[in-house]
């Protein structure tokens, strides 16, 4: 089961933390050559901004000190584990990740 979990992560990593954010409708707030910034979903601080970071798609939230890969970022955004966001339930939320990826490419 172990290698399941691993592996399906890995597989979730890959995915675009920007488009992520996109089909979950948290749009961006500032967008540079390599990062793009948005409120943050982790801190009632109107000025609190979550940074994402396109060349590594790693995340930064400075109002809460959260950072981390898309995993890290679904587990603190649903309150959920690395294995339940490996489960069936939060599958179907990267599921739409997965298609609106797909359909750009």
């Amino acid at each position: 089961m172990e290698k399941y979990i691993s592996k399906d992560l890995t597989s979730i990593n890959n995915l675009s933390l920007v488009q992520y954010l996109h089909v979950l409708g948290i749009d961006p707030i500032a967008t540079r050559p390599n990062e793009t910034d948005y409120r943050s979903p982790f801190d009632d601080n109107s000025h609190a901004i979550t940074t994402v970071f396109h060349d590594s798609n790693r995340f930064e939230d400075v109002g809460s000190g959260l950072m981390g890969t898309l995993t890290d970022f679904a587990c603190h955004l649903f309150g959920c584990s690395p294995e339940e966001l490996s489960g069936d339930i939060a599958r179907y939320r990267l599921y739409l990740v997965g298609k609106h990826t797909a359909a750009l490419s």
